[in-house]
């Protein structure tokens, strides 16, 4: 007789829960898969990690099918040439890399062998032989940095502190000529700033970073900061004192925890005495203008008239539901209806690091500077301020104490001299020396002159010459350049003449960034120097010139928001405000500021036949004409988030009106079954392009 197999019930004696004992087979099934797990499983590691170690991967490959294979005339096993372990292959496969590749540091390298003995102890679960390891480590600090002049050494590590931050953000909001896709990414750019240095945490807690892979897939709007992590709640203080607003940020995509839950949360505050470094007005402005708060009521002026009740410590003020999984910190794209911030989308790390690069040079930095130049200093502030191991480890996200040691400066901040002398230290100017320093007056872009040298190299010239003798070449052979273009004959030609104007507009790029450089560390070089010399020689120091003054933008928020923020190096004439009254306006201004966008190189022009259009103090909708001179564009017109004095648009000619709607409005409008007059005094329905551009004409006096 077959066994028959009874279940039974188990009850807990601690729980009082009762389960299902499994089956025989079930039983050995798992007993079978415990036997055949290996006893090394796989780590769980970050995405980036997974990403370095493919391109790892790859890159080995492309060594055996470069150079093995070719050796031996055979296929070689990627994976099993590795598995050998050979030291002379290794050897071989640094030096292949360097001759393939530019990287002349030798640390680039020291970092591309853990990232291969990584790769290979997650293909195989073993670790490299420590002879090996040695061997290889000895070749590259010895055979292959004589024999490639590899430059020993770590890069610039540089710093910036409070002052230097300060200076930069003024430069920011009051000077900076730079014109963003939408005037959010101005206000998520500061806050994310401030962020980086209230909670020393990495631009990757904040926002998404990594490889494209990441960046995106379809979870990259939860890996960011969303509305989620943060609480807003308003403190009571001393009596006398207005109560304080609190941010408590969670991080949850900290570096080396994005597969726990181990999430830090730090509290950032309201500051009254430089609004300019206040991140609780940024993130506050950014609240405001995406409406998250779940009372419908709440504005800047309302805010203020809360207050803690006494027997509470804190009141906390709530956002909608509706809002909490979106991120914080958004993309913008440019839609039928103009450029929109993505409610799914969050924004990059690239457009971050590009844009602090860019305001570096503006402001005159010496270095290259990046948010981890605010990361250094608020690690080296936590040292000096007398934390502990474990919380500075806590505060940087270490697992490891001895990793602070990378977030170091090359100069020590220290005052051995007074230490050695028992005298008065002077740690406080060492460590501000110790800092970056940031000239006024610095070039931001090329003149028209060394633009000229540039485009008169020889080498571009010769290839310029090339491009045009081959397109007269295909013209005359085919009756004209379109003719040509259609042939397929005629295809690897035309792709060399394309390939040509890529190479060019490469050769100038590259030569203009090269000379910007130089230009950037001449002026680096001098600047000291002259001012040395006028000295010397009595003369009087040059003023540095603002680039441009606050009243030169176009926006009315943004001018307001140039001279009223306090925090700028010179005295500015601030309205005549209280302290509450100035926090209220810079809320109110910097929120409808999060709403609006300029244009990019305005180059309008107004023809004399054209009627000069003016605006009132009313209504938009009312202020508007309906008639309006043949080459204004009617859907910059109707773009609320458009800058007011940049909405009556009117171009020279027809000709840039129809590239204008070509390139913005016309691929969006063409998907589209219907669409609406965007003149905001006209609600009528349209059918489609054709049936748009006959309303404009006969009804507007627009022809496109």
């Amino acid at each position: 007789m077959a066994f028959q197999h009874k279940e039974e019930h188990y009850t807990s004696p601690t729980t009082g829960s009762s389960s299902v004992n499994c089956s025989d087979d079930e039983a050995d099934q798992l007993w079978t898969e415990c036997l055949d797990l290996n006893p090394a499983p796989k780590r769980i590691l970050s995405e980036a990690t997974n990403y370095d170690l493919g391109r790892m991967k790859k890159t080995w490959e492309s060594f055996c099918q470069q150079v093995l294979a070719k050796k031996d005339d055979s296929y070689i096993d990627p994976m099993g040439s590795l598995r050998e372990l050979n030291p002379r292959k290794l050897m071989t496969f640094f030096s292949w890399y360097c001759k393939r590749y530019s990287a002349r540091r030798l640390n680039t390298y020291d970092a591309k062998w853990r990232r291969l003995r990584q790769l290979y102890y997650n293909e195989f679960r073993e670790k490299v032989d420590e002879k090996i390891s040695t061997a290889v480590n000895n070749y590259i600090r010895g055979e292959l940095k004589e024999r490639y002049l590899l430059v020993p050494g770590n890069r610039a590590k540089p710093t910036i502190g409070p002052a230097g931050l300060n200076a930069a953000l003024c430069y920011h909001w009051r000077y900076d000529t730079e014109v963003f896709a939408h005037e959010r990414q101005r206000v998520q750019l500061a806050t994310i700033l401030l962020l980086i240095a209230y909670t020393t945490s990495r631009p990757g807690a904040l926002v998404v970073s990594g490889h494209e892979g990441i960046r995106t897939s379809a979870t990259a709007h939860t890996q960011t900061l969303t509305y989620r992590n943060v609480a807003l709640y308003l403190l009571r203080t001393p009596v006398g004192q207005a109560d304080l607003l609190v941010l408590e940020l969670t991080l949850m995509w900290m570096k080396g925890k994005r597969h726990r839950s181990e999430p830090t949360s730090f509290s950032v505050y309201e500051q009254d005495d430089n609004l300019i470094m206040c991140p609780v007005l940024h993130f506050l402005a950014l609240a405001f203008t995406d409406q998250a708060f779940l009372n419908p009521h709440l504005t800047p002026a309302n805010l203020r008239k809360v207050s803690v009740p006494a027997h509470q410590g804190k009141v906390k003020i709530p956002w909608k539901e509706s809002i909490l999984d979106t991120p914080v910190f958004r993309a913008i794209e440019e839609n039928g209806a103009g450029c929109r911030a993505l409610d799914a989308k969050p924004i990059q790390y690239e457009d971050l690091r590009s844009y602090f690069k860019r305001l570096g040079e503006r402001v005159g930095s010496e270095f290259f500077l990046h948010p981890y130049c605010i990361r250094r200093f608020a690690a080296t502030a936590i040292d000096d301020s007398g934390a502990s191991v474990a919380q500075r480890s806590q505060a940087l996200g270490h697992s490891r104490a001895d990793t602070y040691k990378h977030y170091q400066s090359q100069k020590v901040t220290i005052d051995v001299q007074s230490i050695f002398n028992y005298s008065d230290s002077k740690a406080e100017m060492i460590k501000e020396h110790g800092q970056t320093y940031l000239h006024r007056g610095a070039p931001t872009r090329l003149d028209a002159s060394q633009k000229q040298v540039i485009s008169e190299d020889p080498a571009i010239q010769l290839t310029r010459r090339q491009r045009a003798q081959l397109r007269l070449n295909l013209t005359d052979r085919y009756d004209g350049w379109k003719k040509a273009k259609a042939d397929p004959a005629a295809s690897a030609e035309v792709a060399e003449w394309k390939r040509l104007g890529s190479q060019i507009g490469n050769t100038t790029t590259r030569s203009r960034k090269l000379a910007f450089r130089g230009s950037l560390a001449q002026f680096h070089t001098m600047a000291d120097v002259q001012l040395v010399s006028a000295q010397i020689k009595d003369e009087s120091i040059p003023e540095v010139s603002p680039p441009i003054d606050a009243s030169e933008h176009s926006i009315p928020e943004r001018r307001w928001l140039a001279k009223n923020l306090p925090g700028w190096i010179e005295n500015l004439g601030f309205e005549q405000l209280s302290p509450i009254e100035l926090k209220i306006s810079a809320l109110e201004q910097m929120s409808q500021l999060c709403s609006l966008y300029e244009r990019r190189k305005p180059r309008s022009s107004t023809p004399d036949s054209a009627a000069p259009l003016t605006l009132t103090t009313g209504p938009p909708a009312t202020d508007y004409p309906t008639q309006l001179p043949p080459t204004t564009c009617l859907h910059c017109l109707g773009d609320d988030q458009l800058a007011a004095a940049q909405r009556i648009y009117v171009y020279a000619q027809r000709r840039s009106l129809q590239t204008h709607y070509a390139r913005k409005y016309l691929p969006f409008i063409e998907k589209a079954s219907s669409l609406t007059c965007p003149h905001p005094r006209c609600p009528e329905r349209l059918n489609g392009w054709m049936h748009f551009q006959t309303h404009a004409d006969r009804v507007h006096g627009v022809r496109m």
